[in-house]
């Protein structure tokens, strides 16, 4: 939707930027800037990589946060939006990046695991 011109300037205008893998690979490839050069950008980034948990990118330094076994895999509809849901709220509570993206993974756990967008509990 947007060329990388538009979407390199987003990214300096944000704070924080969080794709999953697709929309990682298609931020790089329409920016012309690898995770990298984007982390450089911004406080964090954040790729998702769903069962394979996510990485975290801040000032050119990537971490790998482990996934999250699910119990089971039912229904993903609403991981990502959990996912976010968790980040935002570590972010409000001043955690820092890599505790916010392992609250996310465990929450993506959880969500896949129930059917529907937002039918799940938190335990």
């Amino acid at each position: 939707m947007f060329d990388g011109d538009s979407l390199r300037h987003f990214i300096t205008q944000a704070t924080w930027v969080t794709v999953n893998d697709y929309e990682g690979k298609m931020l790089t490839e329409r920016t012309g800037w690898d995770a990298a050069e984007i982390s450089s950008k911004v406080k964090g980034l954040v790729i998702t990589l769903g069962a394979h948990g996510c990485e975290v990118w801040q000032d050119r330094q990537k971490t790998l946060v482990a996934p999250v076994k699910p119990t089971a895999v039912v229904d993903p509809t609403g991981c990502g939006d959990a996912w976010r849901s968790a980040l935002l709220f570590g972010l409000d509570q001043g955690w820092d990046l890599v505790r916010c993206a392992e609250l996310g993974n465990k929450m993506g756990a959880l969500k896949i695991a129930s059917r529907g967008p937002q039918n799940y509990a938190l335990k």
